[in-house]
């Protein structure tokens, strides 16, 4: 005896039996050629004008990078210049009030 399963996989089968091959045109491969060969070939990854691009930000990123590197060491030499200024005139007493005060008189 068979399951009611096994009946239903046998139907099933003997269904398929029935069903024909699909066939090809005969110029199904000729014309599957001809799309291949119409395909292009993917570009190389960059291309010359993206290799270009990057170029030109890279250079312009560096520039930026290099004049920021350069105003922060001017300010910070400005700040070292004013510092010693500073020392300079507490060591030779140039901070000190001026003799004629015209502005209390």
């Amino acid at each position: 005896m068979k399951t009611n399963i096994e009946q239903q996989i046998e139907s099933t089968l003997n269904s398929l039996e029935a069903i024909q091959r699909a066939e090809i045109s005969p110029f199904f491969k000729t014309r599957m050629k001809g799309m291949l060969t119409q395909i292009q070939p993917e570009p190389v990854f960059f291309s010359f004008k993206y290799t270009i691009a990057i170029a030109a930000i890279a250079l312009i990123l560096t520039a930026n990078t290099f004049l920021l590197y350069q105003q922060f060491n001017q300010n910070t030499s400005a700040e070292k210049q004013v510092q010693s200024n500073s020392e300079l005139s507490e060591i030779y007493h140039l901070n000190s009030t001026p003799v004629l005060d015209y502005d209390n008189q």
